[in-house]
């Protein structure tokens, strides 16, 4: 998955070079849709330069496979693809950048992957209002794991001074038991696609840490990376190479320029990784509680709307 050398970015330069002698084509007064396409590329290609700025950076498309024991498929989709295990990039969270996979249910047991269910949420199962106590546990829980993985980044494995820092059933950390026996729970599967740039040797290191945002409630890495490929555009129906600036659009490009920018100079560095968990455990909360004020405001709203004459 390392680059191997300058013939990497050939069809990158590529796409440059047919971007811009398609524009050159086209007079400036030529208004046809045609030429309004050409310019709008070029624009596009133009603004990709001006960010990479003579650097080498590719494009990587990541996918992150993430597994967690739920009720039934709407738990697992909030469990999955709500507030929770979402993957950070250094700009933070960034929609733009990720896709969300949907929920699939796997053959096999939830031994040793319940006790990440948290065990205050079953208290109210039977009561999963939005908003209400059995979300707000899978909140809690998962805004201290962050916290937890935040401190391991900063701490070192030989002294669990914080009881976050340690493993279940080590140091100050009891081991937890899994759920009450007549608690079902079924093993789900979720596949995020996740944005990013690299230069030479830095695909790899990015994907880990993208991976490694997404955590279990000890604060360990819980995604994992389950494909990592390039994308250096593809060919249109007229031959020429199309880069992928074109296909981003001018808000994924900006994002991942942000993000690249930050994190060039110290990818897989701990700290780096801590100040995402930092970050995310802040965000996970703050948006849950911004969420939830919008959703009592307009409930409230409705319930005190004035009945209609007939």
């Amino acid at each position: 998955m390392a680059l191997s050398g300058a013939s990497d970015w050939t069809p990158l330069a590529c796409a440059v070079t047919d971007t811009r002698e398609r524009a050159g084509r086209y007079a400036p007064s030529d208004r046809r849709e045609e030429a309004e396409a050409a310019r709008r590329e070029a624009g596009y290609v133009e603004a990709w330069e001006a960010r990479r700025n003579g650097r080498f950076v590719r494009l990587w498309v990541l996918r992150v496979r993430v597994e967690v024991a739920a009720l039934d498929w709407t738990d697992a989709r909030w469990r999955l693809c709500g507030y929770l295990r979402r993957p950070y990039h250094r700009v933070g969270d960034a929609p733009v950048l990720y896709a969300l996979g949907r929920p699939t249910l796997r053959e096999g047991s939830v031994a040793g992957v319940d006790v990440d269910y948290p065990l205050e949420a079953l208290d109210h199962r039977q009561d999963r209002a939005p908003f209400g106590a059995f979300e707000r546990a899978h909140v809690d829980q998962y805004v201290r794991a962050l916290r937890a993985a935040r401190a391991r980044a900063l701490i070192p494995a030989e002294r669990p001074d914080w009881p976050e820092c340690a493993a279940p059933g080590e140091g100050h950390w009891p081991a937890r038991s899994g759920v009450p026996d007549h608690v079902r729970l079924g093993l789900w599967r979720c596949c995020h696609q996740v944005l990013f740039l690299a230069g030479p040797g830095e695909a790899e290191s990015r994907a880990q840490e993208l991976a490694s945002t997404i955590v279990s409630h000890t604060g360990c890495p819980l995604g994992v990376v389950a494909a990592l490929e390039p994308d250096d555009g593809h060919a249109a129906a007229d031959g020429r190479w199309v880069h992928p600036a074109c296909t981003l659009g001018p808000a994924r490009v900006a994002a991942l320029w942000d993000d690249y920018d930050l994190a060039q100079h110290d990818v897989g560095e701990t700290a780096a990784l801590a100040d995402v968990y930092a970050y995310a455990a802040e965000r996970v909360r703050m948006s849950f509680e911004r969420d939830a004020r919008r959703h009592s405001v307009n409930w409230n709203a409705v319930e005190c709307k004035p009945m209609q004459r007939q």
